[in-house]
Parts: structure tokens; C-alpha cells; sequence
């Protein structure tokens, strides 16, 4: 049973905000926006949901001690607690603010950081109050929404959003970015913002950091690099500077120029929506697994392969000695058969031979 941890308050009633940590049975183990932890009655609460709760208050709220520190304790070392506050996955967002989210394995956020200027103004604007435990997809809603009322879609170059994606679960990560491009299409209040979401390794999450960016935006800015026609003449430093839309423009003019773009034989393609996309040293990790996967395969078959052929040498080996060992009795037969036919045809001799001797005697 968790230990309660009660708070007295002044006289009234208040409304606070709760994020269920832990699930035992019939009880729940919550943690309040101040940080209180408590044990209130399981409702079917699943760990991770935020929840409302009312409490009675009669005067300033004081602390048990020890009951708090052993239902901190046992919080601490409890599987479900260690789950949810231990960072799971990473998921980056660009505008011309940079922002970057920490999330556990529930998609819940952990912690905000604004990587750039902008992305600190947007950060303390919205502030870890406001987005903290709450789901990456509403998170990001929350995101944009800030980032548009600060007019940072406005101009003539249609708006960007640039979103990464990392996790130790290649699929995983692959997944939340294509549902956090869709949930950031739908937050958009403008028609004229493109969105694009990249699955990226931790490999490129470090180099992104080095470098002081996302990886989000470091991937776009060497898609620009490739599309120009002389990639030395693109100063990655300079670009990794630049709001996600020029970058973007930049790409789609690189692209008209070299002809990279050809129309679709079908119009309905140009409206389909595009995949998220991969970075290379994600596509090197995949092609490794499938490479591992094609040599498993490889083996199996040539062992299958090897047993076939030594399972008809034994049977052919075998067939051969049930055949030798049928044939010695046969030749045996046919020995004793030859022998028992010159035995009758020498009797048969010996009686036609007393029999003429009978025969001359009677004559006689």
C-alpha cells in the first residue's frame, strides 16, 4: 500500500492538476503540478494520464516527513515511476524557432529546450508549466500555435515546418514522425505551410548538436546542398542560420533549375501526401538489419541444403548394403539348388546302373 502524503490548506476549494506515476491495484500514485506526490483511488488510470483533481482546503499545507519520503522512495525504485521519467525518445521542431522535447516512453513530454534564440522566446512564452506531461502531438499543437501568433509564417515565401524524430526503436521513431507531420498539417491555421518529418539516428542527433541545430534542420540544409547545381558554393554554416522557409524555397528553386523535378503523369499525384523521411544514417542502419536478415536466410538454406545432399548419400549408402545383403542369400539358394540337382542326377545314375546290372543278371 502507498503511503498517503496529506495536505492541509486554508479553508475552500482547489483545483490542481495530476499525472498518474504509478498503478497498483485498487490505488494510484499521483504527482501533483507542485510536485507533491499523493495516493488517490484507481479509476482505470493508465500511468502518464493527466488528470483533475478537487481538494478540500482549511489551512496552509504541511508535510508528513517520513510518510512523504517513503512514498518517494518507493516512487522511485517502482518500475512504472522509473518508465515514465526516464527520456525515451527526441523529437525536434524548426520554424526559424528551434525547439527540441524530451519525451518518455508513454510520448509525454519531460522537458522543453529552446536550441536558438527564437526557440528560447517561444519556450519561455509557452514555459514547462504549460507543456510539460502533456502528449508530444499536443505539445507540438501548442508549439505552432505560438509560433504563428508570433508572426513567424508571415511574408511572401510560403511558411515551414521542419519536425526529427529519435528513438532506440528504428520503427518507433519512424511512426511519431509520420503522425506528427499529420497532427502539425492539422494545427496549421495556414494553408500556405509545408511540413516535412524526418526518422533520424542518434549518431545524427549528436553531429546536430555539435553543431549547435537540430537534426531537423541540419538534414534539410544538406538536402539543400545536394539540390544546388555546385554544392561547395552552399555555405552549410551560413544556411543553418536561416528560417526553415528560405531553406525550403532554396530547394525548390535548385530544383527547377537542375530539372530534378518532373511533372507526375498523374495530377492527383502532386496532391498525395509525403512520406516522412528517412536520414542516410537511418537507411544505414535498415540496410544493415536487412543485410543480417538476407545471411540468416542464406544460411538456413545452404544447411538445408547440406543435410538434403548428406541425408541421400547415407540412404544411397544404405540402399547399397540392404542390396548386397539381399544378394548373398540368393547366390547361397542357388549354390545349394546346383548342389542338390547333382546330387539326384548321381543317384539317378547309380539307380540306372543296378538296374541294367539286374537286368544283365536276369538274362544270364
Amino acid at each position: 500500500m502507498l503511503s498517503r502524503v496529506y495536505a492541509v490548506h486554508q479553508r475552500g476549494v482547489e483545483q490542481m492538476k495530476a499525472v498518474i506515476v504509478e498503478v497498483k491495484g485498487r490505488s494510484a500514485a499521483v504527482l501533483y503540478d507542485d510536485g507533491q506526490i499523493a495516493e488517490v483511488r484507481n479509476q482505470n488510470y493508465t500511468i502518464g494520464q493527466v488528470i483533475e483533481i478537487k481538494e478540500f482546503i482549511k489551512r496552509k499545507r504541511r508535510f508528513i516527513p517520513i510518510a512523504a519520503a517513503a512514498a518517494v522512495l518507493m516512487l522511485m525504485f517502482s518500475t512504472g515511476a522509473y518508465a515514465y521519467y526516464t527520456p525515451y525518445s527526441y523529437v525536434s521542431l524548426d520554424v526559424n524557432p528551434s525547439i527540441e522535447y524530451s519525451l518518455n516512453r508513454f510520448d509525454r513530454v519531460l522537458k522543453v529546450t529552446g536550441v536558438n534564440d527564437d526557440g528560447k522566446e517561444i519556450v519561455k512564452e509557452l514555459s514547462l508549466e504549460r507543456l510539460g506531461n502533456k502528449k508530444i502531438d499536443e505539445a507540438i499543437a501548442l508549439t505552432i500555435k505560438q509560433i504563428e501568433e508570433e508572426g513567424f509564417f508571415e511574408g511572401n515565401l510560403e511558411g515551414g515546418i521542419v519536425i526529427s524524430t529519435s528513438a532506440k526503436d528504428l520503427k518507433r521513431s519512424e511512426r511519431l514522425a509520420a503522425d506528427l507531420q499529420e497532427n502539425a498539417e492539422k494545427a496549421v491555421a495556414k494553408e500556405n505551410v509545408e511540413v516535412e518529418a524526418y526518422a533520424v539516428g542518434l549518431e545524427r542527433v549528436l553531429k546536430a548538436h555539435e553543431l549547435g541545430v537540430t537534426p531537423g534542420k541540419l538534414n534539410l540544409v544538406e538536402k539543400l546542398r545536394d539540390s544546388a547545381e555546385d554544392s561547395d558554393m552552399v555555405d552549410m554554416e551560413e544556411w543553418l542560420d536561416k528560417p526553415v522557409k528560405e531553406i525550403m524555397y532554396e530547394i525548390k528553386m535548385n530544383r527547377e533549375k537542375n530539372k530534378l523535378d518532373s511533372p507526375p503523369d498523374d495530377p492527383s499525384e502532386s496532391k498525395a501526401k509525403p512520406e516522412p523521411r528517412v536520414d542516410a544514417d537511418m537507411e544505414k542502419e535498415k540496410n544493415e538489419e536487412k543485410n543480417v536478415e538476407k545471411n540468416k536466410e542464406k544460411n538456413v538454406e545452404k544447411n538445408v541444403e547440406k543435410n538434403k545432399e548428406k541425408n541421400e548419400e547415407k540412404n544411397k549408402e544404405k540402399n547399397e548394403e540392404d542390396n548386397n545383403q539381399k544378394g548373398k542369400p540368393e547366390n547361397l539358394n542357388k549354390h545349394d539348388d546346383e548342389n542338390q540337382g547333382e546330387d539326384e542326377l548321381k543317384a539317378q545314375k547309380e539307380k540306372d546302373s543296378d538296374k541294367k546290372n539286374q537286368t544283365s543278371k536276369g538274362s544270364n
